[in-house]
């Protein structure tokens, strides 16, 4: 009693088999016939024609799961990277942002003792803290009546000079300027459309005399893609991860290695 089956060929694929070049041949391994007799040569026979083929449905189940959770582990640990990176990205930012407007802060409050009447040492005070603090698109003096009257530095900046700003096209500009007229501290605007070109954040701080009278305003201009570019340098950063800034209306303010529309 015996079989004379064989096997003629033999494929296994992972993922998609668009590159299969057909089905496997062959003919199947024919139905062990029936040993009525019940002897041990035909319990051996069975045996050892269906042992090798459980063993390796079992080992092949076996594989097949291990690499399902490795995969699933490999997709949770990327995704933990990314949450992590996402978190210390935010935090970077806010503190980038916060030391440069502090800046502004310290700007304001020395105006009346160190600049007021002294153009020249303004200009010398806020070059050396644009070099410190490298992501400011410009630092600006501006009037009681709105006009920007100095900018550091002027390269790149020349098209803020001398404007009314009252009269800037994003109306996040004047109405920063009336929230920092009224009040102590910072003043932000949304992102706008920026004088020089692009896109960025404007931050206003109101400048008083000894009489309480308004004097004008430091202004600092940070131009967005400037900024995020001197935060986030760092190639491995970079090269690992894309990512986006979004305005508070949902678009887009700033891009990186994501297409448009991608």
């Amino acid at each position: 009693m015996g079989s004379q089956s064989r096997y003629t060929g033999f494929r296994m694929s992972m993922g998609d088999d668009s590159q299969s070049q057909g089905p496997v041949r062959g003919r199947a391994p024919a139905e062990p016939q029936r040993d009525t007799s019940g002897s041990w040569e035909g319990r051996r026979w069975w045996l050892s024609f269906w042992l090798p083929m459980l063993f390796f449905l079992f080992s092949t189940a076996v594989l097949l799961f291990s690499w399902r959770a490795f995969l699933h582990s490999e997709a949770s640990a990327k995704e933990m990277e990314t949450r992590v990176t996402t978190e210390q990205v935010k935090l970077r930012l806010e503190a980038w942002m916060q030391t440069r407007l502090a800046v502004v802060e310290q700007m304001g409050s020395h105006w009346v003792r160190d600049f007021q009447g002294h153009p020249e040492e303004f200009r010398k005070a806020a070059g050396d803290l644009i070099d410190l603090y490298p992501g400011f698109q410009a630092l600006n003096w501006i009037d009681e009546s709105w006009f920007i009257r100095i900018t550091v530095p002027e390269a790149g900046n020349e098209a803020a000079l001398g404007k009314d700003l009252h009269r800037h096209q994003s109306p996040g500009v004047p109405a920063s300027l009336e929230r920092a007229t009224g009040r102590p501290g910072i003043s932000l605007t949304p992102v706008i459309s920026l004088l020089q070109g692009g896109r960025g954040i404007a931050s206003y701080r109101r400048v008083r005399g000894s009489d309480g009278k308004i004097l004008g305003y430091i202004n600092g201009v940070f131009r967005i893609d400037t900024l995020v570019d001197a935060c986030l340098a760092e190639k491995g950063l970079r090269d690992r991860f894309h990512f986006q800034i979004l305005d508070e209306n949902g678009s887009v303010a700033y891009s990186h290695g994501i297409r448009e529309g991608g």
